[in-house]
């Protein structure tokens, strides 16, 4: 009978710490996933996360025929180089607004 104690203490110990195993595994998941989509020093989306919402929004376009409006903004390092950032400038921003051709708008 000890021996039995023993044994189902050591397989309550195991799974306690397959567990703990699991679940570290799935924060460190999650964490690959953010990285995936985002950039590591602004933290801002990166290529694969634009399109990923870029495509979730045009489906919910499609899914519920609503409008939808993208906004574009170039940094001036972009546009005029690091000197004009540094003068203080405002970033260029431009809204489109974007039918489907489908829709007949």
């Amino acid at each position: 009978m000890e021996d039995m104690g023993r044994c189902m203490e050591d397989l309550r110990d195991e799974v306690a710490r397959l567990t703990d195993v699991v679940t570290s595994q799935r924060l460190e998941i999650r964490r690959l996933r953010r990285d995936a989509v985002r950039d590591a020093l602004t933290e801002l989306l990166n290529r694969c996360g634009f399109e990923r919402v870029l495509e979730r929004s045009i489906a919910f376009v499609s899914r519920y025929n609503s409008d939808v409006s993208l906004l574009h903004a170039r940094s001036c390092r972009q546009r005029r180089g690091a000197d004009a950032c540094v003068r203080g400038s405002v970033p260029h921003a431009a809204s489109l607004r974007c039918h489907q051709a489908d829709r007949g708008d």
